[in-house]
């Protein structure tokens, strides 16, 4: 029989939340002004994953269900390349918390340039150039594979102060060898989620209907304009990720650039840690194999300090932590909420 993974629902058929007890222990990551919580109520001695179909498994640390690709090497790649996104996301978070002092430059190439070594190359000679007349001191860079075979770099230029306004032509005759843009980050609150994002999605309107119709999932994301602008846009999530060669390194950052945070502590330590932060997102999942016995919740939280005007999130998510639910066998749910 295979494995089960459902979100945790309540007697009226809506999602509820189940939150560890004071004493248990959850993992506490933190990436500057983002902190996540994950509680496992128990761990498997018998490895990481559960195999729900041909086609699919969980992985019981954090409840996530993950397609298996049957094609073996391109499996390990894609999985490679998830695992840099995710670190790329975090260490960016860790060291952005401050967007007012830094930009986000895009350089373009205007040939179909795929060397990876000239790649970084160019990117070192164009720090070289541009240092003398302006005081960054840190930097994150992370490259972006396009259709059509060329590549992106998106440089994250990182100031001790507000960062100064840096016209595109001075950086495009410094680049010297594409368009160049600059953009604020002032409208975006979790730069890392956002950034990682625009690097494995690929909107809509650049793909043909054949290609849409493959889709596996379509969604609405905010993002911006060209201005800096907030708008929406429907997006091919995850579509990006296969155009990513073996080996590379997607994501490079300065030596001075800091490390996110993950430890061990009680549930009531944590809450110390995020108390007048913002909870942004939060989930419960139930992972049941019937053949082995073994069960386990996942409850995920993320919060994050930047952000001020979502306290009708809180209410509601913290309303629904805390609606009765019947239990399910092997869990005393009344308990845990």
């Amino acid at each position: 029989m295979p494995v089960v993974v459902d979100y945790v629902w309540d007697d009226k058929g809506q999602r509820t939340n189940i939150r560890p007890m004071d004493t248990e222990l959850v993992k506490v990551k933190q990436a500057g002004n983002i902190t996540e919580v994950t509680y496992t109520s128990r761990r498997s001695k018998g490895g990481t994953t559960r195999k729900i179909s041909k086609d699919e498994y969980v992985d019981i640390r954090d409840g996530q269900v993950k397609e298996f690709n049957h094609q073996d090497r391109r499996s390990d790649d894609l999985k490679s390349v998830s695992r840099s996104m995710k670190q790329g996301r975090d260490m960016i978070n860790a060291n952005v918390i401050n967007p007012a002092e830094w930009r986000w430059i895009t350089l373009t190439y205007a040939e179909n340039m795929t060397d990876q070594k000239k790649l970084y190359n160019d990117f070192k000679n164009f720090l070289r150039k541009l240092k003398p007349f302006y005081s960054f001191n840190r930097y994150i860079i992370c490259v972006e594979p396009q259709r059509r075979g060329a590549w992106h770099i998106h440089l994250l230029l990182g100031f001790p102060t507000e960062a100064p306004f840096i016209p595109n032509d001075i950086l495009a005759q410094t680049w010297g060898h594409g368009f160049v843009k600059a953009r604020k980050l002032d409208n975006v609150d979790n730069v890392g989620a956002y950034l990682t994002a625009y690097l494995a999605d690929i909107p809509l309107d650049e793909l043909t209907p054949s290609e849409v119709g493959r889709a596996c999932t379509v969604k609405e994301v905010d993002t911006l304009d060209e201005n800096g602008k907030p708008v929406k846009k429907r997006v091919l999530k995850g579509a990006r990720l296969s155009m990513y060669p073996a080996g590379m390194h997607i994501f490079r950052w300065s030596r001075n650039c800091k490390k996110p945070s993950v430890k061990l502590c009680t549930a009531s330590t944590a809450e110390k840690l995020v108390e007048g932060q913002t909870l942004t997102y939060e989930s419960t999942k139930h992972i049941t194999d019937v053949d082995t016995g073994f069960e386990s919740i996942i409850n995920y939280r993320a919060y994050n300090s930047g952000r001020k005007d979502t306290n009708e999130v809180q209410r509601v998510y913290h309303r629904m932590a805390r609606k009765p639910k019947a239990a399910y066998p092997g869990f005393d749910i009344r308990k845990r909420i």
